[in-house]
């Protein structure tokens, strides 16, 4: 296993998608990883500390288990077969480890939001051809696609209910960064 840090979140213009940069702590090697634009959304705000006023679903997550005294202890991306990657969370609970299965996006925004180690195995590590390794990549999964109507509109909403509420708290930072989120969905 070799550790990586989340390095930042890009658009790849010759997919038309967004790739997720992971940097290799000692040689500096990057990997990008081909994320939804629904998934960039989220780890952006994720990483620049952005709050909504309701929590995502990582978030709920993370407080279900605060709330059963549980933590992360680390992330693997452990696998990856014909173009997709996949991850592993690893919790403690109690005496006991427990290897959640979850999309690589996931598990790197909990790993952003608890600050917990990220390795991908080297049998992964081994597997990827990092001079075409976005070519390679599938944004399926494996699981039947469906039709999943985004309403652009009510993650506007969400996003001006956060400005608001930034502004109110007068946390001018954040507020700038929601205010530049929602003007790049209005193009």
């Amino acid at each position: 296993m070799e550790l990586f840090n989340f390095e930042k979140v890009e658009f790849s213009s010759s997919h038309k998608s967004y790739v997720v940069i992971l940097k290799n702590c000692e040689n500096k090697k990057t990997i990008p990883i081909l994320i939804s634009s629904n998934e960039a959304q989220s780890l952006s705000l994720t990483s620049e500390n952005i709050k909504l006023p309701r929590p995502r679903s990582n978030e709920l997550f993370l407080n279900l288990l605060n709330k059963i005294e549980g933590n992360i202890k680390s992330i693997s991306i452990n696998k990856y077969e014909n173009g997709i990657f996949f991850a592993i969370l690893n919790i403690k609970i109690n005496q006991s480890i427990i290897n959640l299965d979850c999309k690589p996006s996931n598990a790197i925004e909990i790993a952003i939001k608890e600050n917990a180690p990220l390795y991908i195995s080297q049998d992964v590590l081994n597997k990827i051809n990092f001079n075409n390794i976005i070519e390679q990549q599938s944004l399926n999964e494996g699981y039947e696609s469906f039709n999943q109507n985004v309403d652009i509109s009510d993650i506007k909403d969400n996003l001006m209910d956060a400005l608001n509420k930034s502004i109110i708290e007068e946390n001018y930072e954040v507020a700038a960064k929601l205010r530049d989120r929602i003007n790049k969905l209005k193009t």
